[in-house]
């Protein structure tokens, strides 16, 4: 993971926030055209990792990325996530990737609002979309760096639907 905050605290900051928001927008386009939370999520993860296939970050690789990736979505409480609304959940997804930083890691400005502004935005996208951020929670309990798996739709695998309902589990 020290390649990721070298590149996030260097100069490869700028075209890492425009991996992260291409990722997003890709993320929403897939939500507003119908494809439900995994084809989103694929669509996050297949765009960040064209970018960082094409070297559009110097410095990072598509598998350091999905090692970032799961130590995040292990930091989200899910549980918690799927009680509230978007105007929580954004905050609360920052909170949770500040976590993850390594000690005495400052998380530059601009990137911290870029990020902000990209979990925003995906929350809006499925608000949109009619979802809230249990059905997110939910989806995301069953998550891997590849994608979304299929145990999910067949509730199985960690985190899934019986755990948020009970109001435990985290995703990753």
């Amino acid at each position: 993971m020290d390649e990721f905050f070298e590149c996030m605290g260097g100069d490869s900051a700028g075209p890492m926030m425009d991996a992260f928001q291409g990722g997003g927008e890709s993320f929403g386009a897939a939500l507003g055209g119908g494809g439900g939370l995994e084809a989103a999520g694929d669509a996050f993860m297949d765009t960040i990792g064209t970018a960082l296939d094409g070297g559009a970050v110097p410095g990072l690789t598509m598998e350091n990325f999905e090692e970032v990736a799961d130590a995040f979505m292990d930091s989200v409480d899910f549980g918690q996530m799927a009680n509230m609304d978007f105007a929580d959940m954004g905050p609360m997804m920052m909170e949770a990737a500040t976590d993850m930083m390594p000690d005495g890691f400052e998380m530059p400005a601009e990137m911290a609002q870029g990020m902000g502004d990209m979990f925003q935005a995906m929350g809006d996208a499925m608000g949109d979309a009619g979802m809230s951020p249990g059905d997110f929670a939910e989806a995301a309990g069953d998550y891997d760096a590849g994608g979304m798996t299929d145990d999910f739709a067949a509730g199985g695998g960690k985190g899934g639907p019986d755990d948020f309902a009970a109001g435990g589990g985290k995703g990753g």
